[in-house]
């Protein structure tokens, strides 16, 4: 929220799912209330609110404060016909002035301007470089110098290796992993249903947001060796019995059918694994016997970055890649073993070694958007 200053930021912090996803209601409407209602509260007795700067995640379609929200992880589609007006409904905020940003773009923004951010050198100037948002799903966002020499975000957009034009915002919907050769392959985002791999490719690919999104690493730990011991320690929490039959649910599925299986975990447990998140990484961080699956997925992370700086031609001219989201900057938090897991695949066999991996810093607070009326010089 920016207000006039020199009031303090004024916020509170949540998970999605925390806020969202209470009780057994997932739907839209049920969201869009709870939302409508934070946001009444978080301004109860706020004076002179000039602007509501909101990251969304998702498509915002259109201009103003008639533009269409739809996000997939909130099950928010286009046929829900939710406008920014509607989202700021019952609060104090003109509608009219709020602004809507994807929210790698807040990410990538903060970094590059807040007191602290990645993106800048020693004196605070910006350095070209990209944010990976690793949350609930993956997607990024790009600044490049400009022909005219000055600093810009080049926001979903890019160039593959055959010339074709990619969207390359929600790139975990793009990105696609092969296990059986451990190739990446980029595609363009699609449309179509969740579950269908893009022509061309074999069918036993897996979506980078089934891979590396914080509900796929619940997953993942749920489904390994520790997620019996996991389920042992916390069988108190509500999220429990639902995780139990999820993860019985992962044994013994076929090489075969593993990428599918992973799919339809995820989209029926979606929640429940969205529950235990912040639990699961605090309880890796605690016991340093658990760091093989800490390296695990620092060396995806690693795989990653690597697959798309060979995809996406711009990005080996940057000189840093930030991660953040609360997997990149929560996950694997105690030490450093996380990052020289992902620092050591990236530069294996001295690849890419003038990248610079840094976790994210300023995008990681509320008050990344205290200072959003400043920022649009970045997305002209």
């Amino acid at each position: 929220m920016y207000r006039a200053y020199p009031d303090p930021p004024r916020h509170a912090a949540y998970l999605w799912h925390e806020l969202l996803a209470g009780g057994n209601d997932f739907s839209w409407p049920t969201r869009l209330s709870r939302l409508q209602s934070e946001l009444k509260a978080f301004l109860s007795g706020v004076p002179n609110v000039s602007l509501c700067a909101l990251s969304w995640p998702g498509s915002i379609l259109g201009a103003s404060d008639q533009a269409r929200l739809t996000a997939h992880i909130l099950d928010c589609d286009e046929s829900s016909e939710t406008t920014v007006r509607d989202l700021c409904n019952g609060s104090a905020v003109d509608s009219s002035n709020c602004r809507v940003m994807f929210d790698a773009d807040a990410d990538l923004a903060a970094e590059l301007k807040e007191v602290g951010g990645r993106l800048q050198d020693d004196r605070g100037n910006p350095l070209s470089g990209w944010l990976l948002n690793f949350a609930s799903g993956v997607c990024m966002s790009v600044a490049a110098n400009s022909e005219a020499g000055t600093l810009k975000a080049k926001v979903r957009s890019s160039i593959d290796r055959q010339g074709h034009k990619l969207v390359i915002g929600r790139v975990g919907r793009m990105l696609w992993f092969d296990p059986m050769t451990r190739d990446w392959h980029l595609k363009e985002d699609s449309k179509t249903h969740l579950l269908k791999v893009p022509d061309g490719l074999p069918s036993g690919v897996i979506r980078l947001s089934d891979m590396l999104s914080t509900t796929a690493v619940a997953l993942r730990l749920l489904a390994s060796g520790l997620g019996e011991k996991f389920l042992g320690e916390f069988g108190h929490k509500n999220y429990t019995h639902q995780l139990k039959i999820c993860r019985k649910s992962a044994q013994g599925v076929a090489q075969a059918a593993r990428a599918r299986k992973i799919t339809e975990l995820i989209q029926e447990f979606r929640p429940h694994l969205n529950g235990a998140v912040r639990d699961m990484f605090t309880w890796l961080d605690n016991d340093a016997g658990r760091g093989e699956f800490v390296d695990e997925i620092g060396r995806d992370y690693g795989d990653v970055i690597a697959a798309l700086l060979v995809e996406l031609p711009e990005l080996p001219n940057t000189k840093v890649v930030v991660i953040g989201g609360f997997g990149g900057s929560h996950f694997g938090r105690q030490g450093d073993r996380f990052l020289n897991a992902v620092r050591g695949q990236l530069y294996a066999g001295s690849r890419f070694q003038g990248i610079e991996v840094k976790r994210a810093a300023a995008s990681g607070y509320p008050f990344r958007l205290l200072h959003a009326p400043a920022w649009g010089d970045l997305f002209s």
